[in-house]
């Protein structure tokens, strides 16, 4: 159940990296800054939902590479809370959602493929 959730979320976030991308290509010229940022944004936001997807294959890669995604979903996840906080808009709120979601999701697929785990070998 986990894994669906979590492939539904890293898709609907891919969505929301492509829209980010594409209002960069609609924003006029003269907004190069902020062209810039959205990309950057867009492309952030496509990089994690994919890395949340291959990580999260089964089977679940190794102990390390959990570790680390979980620490990059955690950073990712406080900047768009504190960009949120700092700039209380509609797309910063929807990236909140997406990301956090992302985060409880695989902290929670963790929690029970140990809890798996341990009842196996029991």
């Amino acid at each position: 159940m986990w894994r669906i959730l979590l492939r539904i979320l890293a898709s609907l976030t891919v969505l929301h990296g492509l829209a980010t991308l594409v209002a960069a290509r609609l924003l006029p010229l003269s907004a190069i800054g902020d062209r810039l940022l959205f990309a950057q944004h867009g492309f952030a936001f496509i990089f994690l939902a994919l890395l949340n997807l291959v990580i999260w294959q089964e089977p679940a890669r190794g102990w390390m590479a959990r570790i680390i995604l979980h620490g990059c979903n955690a950073v990712f996840c406080g900047f768009y809370v504190a960009m949120a906080v700092h700039h209380s808009e509609p797309p910063n709120w929807t990236a909140v959602v997406l990301v956090a979601g992302m985060t409880l999701v695989g902290l929670a697929q963790e929690l029970s493929a140990r809890s798996r785990s341990r009842n196996s070998t029991t």
